[in-house]
């Protein structure tokens, strides 16, 4: 059973709303007339189709992975449907503190760290009712899957809607539920692929495992040694090397968790100039620093070149010709966001991208000043230090490029045509009711 309603409210107001919620009426009023909160009606008990549909320990645990975590991101799937994609736009890039609360556990995020920003809160029971409401402008859609959390809305929920209705002052607040009870604990979500899926995510998130879907990948390093020189990935059991895996002196990789019982050990991406994509883990030992010298602080704005000394620095630690793929002439290559060309001993940048209201906008010419070292700065309107590796570059720029939240620091590469999934929906689109 799926319904709807539509409520318009200003401050003080959001209680009636929550009460008004299956009538389909609607009321209209602003702060000034505001009466006083009303106290909301006891939580009543939801009924219950499986005792516990999510562990209580596992969904405390995973409470900020919560789009994530395959139990909670199957169920908010089949809950949200095409929505699913704007919960995750909205609550996933600055994520607050989980708070428990009327037995289940709320997460609230924003899209941008500022106050006008739009925002989300998620809220789920371990008996499977989830309340989602999500925020832009003086817009308000709440989503659940059980009656009664829409009549006795958790604390969580109302303390969201009404700090949302206190920052549109002195506009109103455009309340609207969608109440779903058909989708509490959806079949597809007990299949045991699902568990499966379940397993391997929370070991890839504890380092037990370096899986090529569930496993963070974050950081950039260069692999030791001469261009070309081989390095393989390593069994953590101790068992030998992982197969015929390889990564290649002086080519790029990201890293993310060390491996729980072999810390030496680091869980590594490397993607070839052709789109091949490898992860497994690799000896802390054979990655480096991309640049392997210390520079100022990204917010350093330095105004000036950096020294002849630091250039020569970093050209020692990164030796070699100039990768193929930077040939003079050739085409421009595009790696992610960056687009990167050369004439001569001139290297033309093109960077740029959002992050919560910050820019990184980093766009002109760099000097190639050792085989694998760009730098300049200039008509840029930042200084900029480059290492070309074998199959991209990594960047460092002083902050004069970027705003605070959009570093433009950071290592760029190929990507993957695909990332492996064992996940039914992307390939089917939003889950359907049992």
């Amino acid at each position: 059973m799926v319904g709807g309603s539509r409520q318009r409210v200003g401050v003080g107001l959001i209680a009636l709303a929550m009460l008004g919620c299956g009538g389909g009426g609607r009321s209209s009023s602003g702060p000034a007339d505001a009466p006083a909160p009303v106290a909301p009606a006891p939580v009543a008990p939801a009924p219950q189709d499986r005792p516990t549909v999510f562990s209580p320990a596992a969904l405390r645990a995973q409470v900020s992975d919560l789009y994530d975590y395959p139990p909670t991101r199957c169920r908010l799937r089949a809950l949200l449907g095409a929505d699913f994609a704007r919960l995750t736009q909205r609550g996933g890039t600055y994520a607050g503190e989980a708070v428990e609360t009327d037995g289940g556990y709320a997460h609230f995020g924003a899209r941008c760290p500022q106050r006008y920003c739009d925002t989300a809160l998620t809220w789920i029971h371990p008996d499977g009712a989830i309340v989602v409401a999500l925020h832009q402008g003086t817009a308000i859609e709440l989503f659940t899957n059980r009656a009664a959390r829409a009549a006795a809305v958790p604390a969580a929920v109302r303390e969201f809607l009404d700090e949302r209705a206190r920052a549109a002052a002195p506009a109103t607040v455009d309340v609207s539920w969608r109440v779903a009870t058909d989708r509490v604990d959806p079949a597809p979500c007990r299949d045991p692929a699902e568990a499966a899926r379940t397993a391997r995510f929370e070991a890839a998130q504890a380092g037990r495992a370096c899986d090529a879907e569930f496993s963070p990948i974050w950081g950039a390093a260069v692999v030791r040694g001469r261009p070309g020189a081989r390095v393989r990935f390593v069994d953590p059991r101790g068992r030998g090397h992982a197969g015929g895996a390889i990564v290649r002196g002086g080519e790029l990789v990201r890293t993310g968790w060390p491996a729980a019982t072999a810390p030496a050990l680091v869980c590594a991406e490397r993607i070839t100039l052709a789109g091949e994509r490898t992860v497994g883990w690799l000896p802390q030992a054979a990655l480096r620093s991309p640049l392997a010298v210390e520079l100022p602080g990204e917010d350093a704005d330095l105004g000036a070149s950096l020294p002849d000394a630091t250039l020569a620095a970093v050209a020692a630690a990164n030796p070699g010709p100039t990768p193929r793929w930077l040939a003079s002439g050739a085409p421009p290559r595009r790696f992610g966001e960056l687009t990167i060309g050369r004439r001569g001993a001139r290297v033309s940048l093109e960077l740029r991208f959002e992050v919560a209201g910050h820019d990184c906008d980093l766009r002109g010419a760099l000097t190639l000043v050792a085989p694998r070292v760009i730098a300049g700065g200039g008509e840029l309107g930042c200084e900029v230090v480059g290492v070309l590796l074998e199959q991209g570059v990594y960047l460092w720029e002083d902050g004069g490029c970027s705003g605070r939240r959009a570093s433009c620091t950071g290592g760029y590469g190929p990507l993957a045509p695909s990332v492996p999934t064992s996940d039914p929906d992307v390939a089917a689109g939003p889950l359907t009711a049992p």
